[in-house]
């Protein structure tokens, strides 16, 4: 509060003198303005301006204010509110001592003059992108200070429908019923700054991840609770710093695109690790499987550096995949358990390949000796970094490959280059004894080419038979 100390011109000569700032506990506000006299303005909701007004001015006589004229002006109120009006009522008297400093004692007997409606209409793509929220499992709540009335009409016009919870008899409620109701209720009406972290609060004991968008002082409390904060860059200074997120763009559909793309790169990221644990494991079980019985390693140290490279830079354009509208369609969380799983089934399924190129390359290829040993590895090189690249592509969707998901171009790219790659790469350095590489026949790549055949069809069949049994995929 301030103390009485004219400070501020205002306009025809006013100066302002004191002040009681609005607080949603009170629900109003009161200033003093000196010209010839003094006089004091209280604004505020009707309900708590009416509490402290004696009189009323009625067309310019000052009359005692009566049960008929309150249930007038508040049948006023309604008519404006059930118009999508904001009203805020408006009270004065012409007392004040100026000797002590201002305070709440001050509001009272005062002259009710009248009601002030204005009208902020919903933008015109709202109902349309709170439907297109609702179609990717995100639910619209409403919570505001407003009244009932205003806070129905401008819900009915975004398609917000239902019952209206207001703060007054949230208040009554426990924990454990206020749990049950928010999952019943989108309209919360007449809250005030606690009630409506509370409800905040609740949704996300009951499990949901809550984003919460405002931009006044108010909303301060609810951003900082809600796991996500959004507030506009033109919001209160204090709704900002409580925020983890300031739009430049006063639009709905910012939230909309944002959680789009924050979804598709979540299933990027998924992707890559998916594709990532489970060829490491595959990898390492095959090769742990080669040494029991191979006379020689199954691969030299700096070609697995040389596959790495190329099967990383077969992974640079993940990042930029397309996703299945599908898999966009519903949020999702973090599951460590599904990585687990999902690393072992593909992992074993990318090794049952691989044993069985293995047995091929050494009986029927004849690459079972220590003369051998180049050709086995330099094999094992290309077949394993051909699969690798071609297995990106069924594990980036739950669809059949090619057919009814194809990769994105920069991906389907990056894994053309990353094949031919495998196969230049030993040609290109078999005279280099350090890496020991050899020219290997055309038959090899038929046996390849097989190889990889059986793969696509195990790998199609796996992942059939994971969805049916867990009902996911990435």
């Amino acid at each position: 509060m301030s103390c009485g100390k004219e400070h501020k011109v205002n306009i025809e000569g006013y100066i302002k003198v004191d002040e009681i700032p609005f607080d949603y506990t009170r629900k109003r506000m009161s200033i003093v303005v000196k010209k010839d006299d003094y006089t004091l303005i209280t604004k505020g909701a009707l309900e708590e301006v009416l509490k402290i007004c004696t009189k009323v001015n009625n067309k310019g006589e000052i009359q005692n204010i009566t049960k008929e004229k309150i249930e007038k002006i508040e049948q006023k109120a309604k008519e404006l509110a059930k118009k999508g009006m904001q009203v805020i009522a408006i009270a004065s008297k012409k007392e004040y001592s100026g000797v002590n400093i201002f305070n709440e004692k001050d509001e009272k007997n005062m002259t009710f003059i009248g009601l002030v409606g204005f009208l902020d209409p919903p933008k015109k793509d709202v109902k349309q992108t709170i439907k297109e929220l609702k179609k990717y499992g995100i639910q619209t709540k409403v919570i505001t200070g407003d009244n009932q009335y205003a806070t129905e009409n401008i819900c009915g016009l975004v398609g917000i429908d239902g019952d209206v919870l207001l703060g007054s008899d949230l208040e009554k409620m426990t924990d454990e019923e206020l749990s049950k109701k928010v999952e019943e209720i989108n309209i919360f009406a007449r809250m005030n700054p606690m009630q409506k972290e509370r409800i905040v609060n609740v949704l996300r004991k009951n499990g949901h991840v809550v984003g919460y968008m405002g931009d006044g002082v108010n909303d301060a409390a609810s951003l900082h609770s809600a796991d996500v904060g959004i507030c506009v860059n033109t919001g209160a200074d204090i709704a900002k710093e409580s925020s983890d997120i300031i739009l430049l763009e006063k639009s709905l559909k910012v939230i909309l695109d944002g959680v789009l793309e924050g979804r598709k790169v979540y299933a990027n990221i998924e992707k890559y690790m998916k594709l990532a644990i489970s060829s490491d494991f595959g990898d390492v079980f095959s090769i742990l499987i080669a040494s029991i019985f191979l006379p020689f390693l199954p691969l030299l140290p700096i070609q697995m550096l040389i596959q790495d490279f190329l099967f990383q830079f077969s992974q640079i354009a993940i990042p930029y995949d397309r996703v299945d509208e599908e898999y966009i369609i519903r949020p999702r969380k973090w599951n460590t358990k599904n990585l687990g799983r999902f690393m072992v089934v593909m992992g074993m399924t990318s090794s049952v390949i691989d044993v069985m190129a293995f047995t091929i390359f050494w009986f029927v290829l004849g690459y079972n000796s220590l003369e051998m040993e180049s050709y086995f590895q330099t094999a094992w090189f290309i077949e394993c970094l051909i699969s690798q690249t071609l297995i990106i592509h069924f594990i980036r969707t739950e669809k059949i490959p090619f057919i009814q998901s194809r990769a994105s171009k920069p991906l389907s790219i990056m894994s053309l280059v990353t094949v031919v790659g495998t196969i230049i790469v030993p040609i290109a350095l078999h005279g280099i004894q350090e890496f020991n590489f050899v020219v290997l026949p055309i038959q090899f790549y038929i046996v390849v080419l097989l190889l990889n055949i059986c793969y696509t069809v195990l790998a199609q069949i796996v992942k059939h038979i994971y969805i049916k049994k867990y009902h996911e995929w990435l």
